[in-house]
């Protein structure tokens, strides 16, 4: 999978974003790392860490992912639950990153 373009859909629920995204260099001096800056209308502003959106992407997308099983009714649901993790977690006011495995506020 490549980055190279910018993306214009969503990971998680497949909506358009609000505007495109590309790769993108966050964290502090010491230990900075490449990702991703989504806004999105359905599932809010996230940040996902390049190593993890590839994770992501082959989790919602199973043919993709070698060892993955999953139906498009429990595909759906795992897009659905994510999406409402993402609103709940920017209801805080902080725009939730995903990195490492891990969901983290700033």
């Amino acid at each position: 999978m490549s980055f190279d373009q910018p993306i214009t859909e969503c990971p998680v629920c497949q909506h358009t974003l609000r505007q495109p995204t590309s790769r993108q260099v966050f964290g502090p001096e010491n230990g900075k790392w490449p990702g991703f800056h989504f806004d999105c209308p359905h599932c809010g502003l996230f940040i996902v860490d390049e190593i993890e959106l590839h994770r992501l992407f082959g989790y919602l997308n199973p043919p993709n992912a070698p060892g993955v099983v999953a139906t498009p009714l429990q595909l759906k649901r795992h897009r659905s639950v994510l999406a409402h993790a993402l609103r709940r977690m920017e209801a805080t006011g902080e725009t939730p990153i995903l990195k490492d495995g891990n969901f983290i506020w700033p």
